[in-house]
């Protein structure tokens, strides 16, 4: 390893190494605390987290018949076995997996930085599937805050798979700078365990919510979150070591501009469309389930970012920037979705989420943008992330048309189809901003083809 390569590893951590630090040994701790929490949930007792989210809390909150302890007491009894192996395994690859984010350890320790990956390809394999298992093995309603969030669990198991195997054949590859990011990526999906408890804790102490709609409320944007903070440090620590890649989405532009349009048509649909009375779901779903009125600026201005959306990642690509009109309607769109979450109804647990998804986008996409402008001239990333947002509306139909065998009811399957569009257009946007690739094809000098 030349003295350059090394040092470059050291600077990746210098000036963001205490906050990473502090955030790690967060994540140990509840890794620590996950690992016992079956057997401890199983026998009745008190895990460490529990303890801590009781303390910051209540234990009527912590504890309660509405808690994570209450509802799945006796199927994490019935289950043991593949809990055990999921929390286990999941706490193991947990604590490895963050060695793998730390640039000193691979370039000091490139031995260390291999086995500890591979350990965690094989853990992440096994823990996602033993997840899956008992998901399959056991009627949807069984899962803590009911069928919606089992179809969630589901689809963070099939993207942390897909993930986790595209990082190993990237790294097969020898393309370092793509197996960082999928790792990344990766390890986005494992980050929703600890994140989502910090969600918990922020819940119950600020609002009067049960722990179950909490719950709920947090898995539908859990994945975005998880990947803005693996943004960060690709921004912070990972270009810095392995240098930047240009924006190039994931999208074909053959699938792109299609997606754009359903994205634009359904946003003007449900924003401004069906609150007036022109729904083409009208059949399936209440009146109660429309957004209000107000939520039309959100439509109105999220249809105009999503249509102009492939035109402006071509000028991404192209290292130009994005036009005045463009920054304008997306800021709309952000303060337009804040509105609709303030407006939307909260009767129930599925309405409390959407809410929650309306307001978590608004944010997020306004963030986005933001830092997009503040990176002066070098915030291509950012903004790649908050255009490809703004397709989330495109999958909303079709997820819809998956789940509804699934019989979560019109108002679950909304919200099923809002938390995937959310974490499927988070991901590719995360993709895009980074620029990485599918490897379709190794040969046998390592080299690949992509897609």
């Amino acid at each position: 390893m030349n003295d350059l390569t090394r040092a470059a590893g050291d600077r990746a951590m210098r000036g963001a190494r205490w906050p990473w630090l502090a955030g790690g040994a967060a994540c140990a701790l509840f890794a620590v605390s996950a690992a016992a929490y079956s057997f401890a949930l199983r026998a009745g007792a008190r895990d460490l987290w529990s303890l801590v989210q009781a303390a910051l809390t209540s234990d009527a909150y912590t504890y309660g018949p509405q808690s994570s302890a209450g509802v799945m007491r006796p199927v994490y009894s019935a289950q043991i076995v593949s809990v055990a192996v999921h929390t286990l395994g999941g706490a193991i690859a947990f604590l490895a997996a963050m060695t793998q984010f730390v640039p000193a350890i691979r370039h000091r320790m490139p031995r260390l930085h291999r086995a500890t990956g591979a350990l965690v390809v094989f853990l992440v394999l096994v823990m996602t599937f033993a997840s899956l298992w008992m998901l399959g093995s056991r009627p949807l309603d069984a899962s803590f805050s009911g069928e919606v969030f089992s179809v969630g669990l589901a689809s963070l198991g099939g993207l942390t798979l897909l993930a986790t195997v595209l990082a190993a054949l990237a790294v097969r590859a020898r393309k370092f700078r793509m197996h960082m990011g999928w790792m990344a990526l990766m390890f986005a999906c494992l980050l929703t365990a600890p994140v989502m408890r910090i969600g918990w804790v922020f819940y119950g102490w600020f609002t009067r919510l049960p722990m179950e709609t909490a719950n709920l409320a947090i898995a539908v944007y859990l994945l975005p979150a998880c990947l803005f903070i693996m943004s960060v440090w690709m921004r912070r620590v990972g270009e810095r070591d392995l240098g930047a890649m240009p924006v190039r989405c994931l999208l074909p532009p053959g699938l792109l501009r299609p997606v754009s349009l359903l994205a634009a048509f359904v946003a003007l649909h449900e924003g401004v469309f069906a609150p007036y009375g022109l729904d083409i779901a009208a059949p399936f779903r209440a009146v109660s389930e429309h957004l209000a009125v107000s939520g039309g600026i959100w439509g109105l201005c999220t249809a105009s970012v999503a249509y102009r959306a492939p035109d402006e990642l071509a000028r991404l690509e192209r290292g130009e920037p994005l036009t005045t009109t463009t920054l304008a309607l997306a800021s709309l769109a952000g303060i337009g979705a804040i509105g609709a979450a303030a407006s939307h109804a909260k009767g129930d647990i599925q309405a409390i989420a959407q809410a929650a998804f309306f307001l978590a986008w608004g944010v997020e996409f306004l963030a986005l943008n933001m830092l997009g402008r503040r990176a002066r001239g070098a915030g291509a990333a950012w903004d790649a992330q908050w255009l490809t947002l703004s397709l989330a509306p495109a999958l909303w139909p079709l997820l819809a048309l998956v789940f509804a065998p699934l019989g979560l009811g019109a108002s679950g399957a909304t919200t099923a189809a809002y938390m995937d569009a959310y974490a499927v257009s988070a991901a590719l946007g995360f993709a895009s901003a980074f620029g990485l690739r599918i490897v379709v094809g190794v040969s046998r000098n390592a080299r690949v083809a992509v897609a």
